[in-house]
């Protein structure tokens, strides 16, 4: 139990929360804005002064209770199948945050963290009232390593050697992925947006540690005439140009193996307004020189 209590201090301390053990069991308390962490073996609170909330989570070995208590009476919430099947899978890690901004915590299962490079993470809804949790479900991928930002929920992972991140606006238990970015890190990073409509738009931004901060990139055309093909193969070529000093959005990349060719898919904006999306040779733009 020490060192549990050791790793658990540490994590507070930067919130200036007293911590301490009574009974052979964990209390902490703290603000709900602040967002909580607790291990199964203790007890958790978290009180909200706007409405007088206090979610406490308590857990002995194997069992789990989840109670939303007030001034005058504590109310059990139910713990759904899927809840407690998570938990015993190794989701034993227990957040509490506000990431809908409802003023009700959701409860969030998260794996182990040591060795680990995906810290994934199950988020349970609660509306109040000694209901059910809820687990959020709709993320194209699975949730990990996440942060609130915005008012949006951004979900970071590794996979094949390559960092991407998710960006959702979640309201209630409805859940819209407004953007995805991959090769974070990388001097290119790929973006696809999400439309309304259920269309999507690729485009290439500048790399930042902030997806807000991630730009379009956008370069001239220094061929004097640059032939615009169909796809990154010579062999869909077109009748269309552009000309020396055009400017073009770069939307993707591409290095072809039947040659020593690089390829960028480029978007460029007539003087009427028309938008054209073609594939570009690289030695046709000031960006690859």
């Amino acid at each position: 139990m020490g060192a549990k209590v050791r790793r658990i201090e540490s994590f507070l301390k930067c919130f200036n929360v007293k911590l301490k053990c009574t009974a052979g069991s964990l209390f902490v308390s703290l603000l709900l804005s602040v967002g909580v962490y607790a291990y199964a073996e203790g007890k958790t609170e978290v009180s909200d002064t706007r409405n007088n909330l206090k979610l406490q989570i308590t857990g002995e070995s194997s069992l789990l209770s989840i109670q939303d208590c007030d001034f005058s009476e504590c109310k059990d919430v139910r713990l759904p199948a899927s809840f407690l099947k998570s938990f015993n899978e190794g989701y034993s890690n227990i957040y509490i945050e506000d990431v809908t901004s409802d003023g009700h915590p959701e409860v969030i299962l998260t794996g182990p963290e040591h060795g680990v490079v995906n810290i994934c993470s199950k988020i349970y809804i609660y509306h109040g009232g000694g209901g059910e949790l809820k687990e959020i479900t709709g993320f194209k991928h699975q949730i990990c390593n996440y942060r609130i930002k915005n008012g949006r929920l951004i979900s970071s992972y590794r996979s094949e050697a390559k960092w991407h991140e998710d960006v959702y606006l979640v309201s209630g238990d409805k859940i819209a992925l407004e953007l995805s970015d991959s090769c974070i890190g990388c001097d290119e990073v790929n973006r696809t947006i999400y439309l309304p409509d259920g269309e999507t738009e690729k485009m290439m931004v500048s790399s930042d540690a902030d997806y807000t901060l991630r730009k379009p990139i956008f370069s001239k055309i220094i061929a004097d005439r640059a032939a615009l093909y169909g796809g990154p193969d010579a062999s869909k070529k077109t009748k269309m140009y552009l000309i020396k000093n055009d400017s073009v959005a770069l939307l993707d990349f591409r290095e072809t193996e039947s040659s020593t060719r690089y390829w960028y898919k480029v978007k460029y904006i007539t003087n009427k307004g028309k938008e054209i999306k073609a594939w570009v040779i690289c030695d046709s733009l000031e960006y690859c020189k």
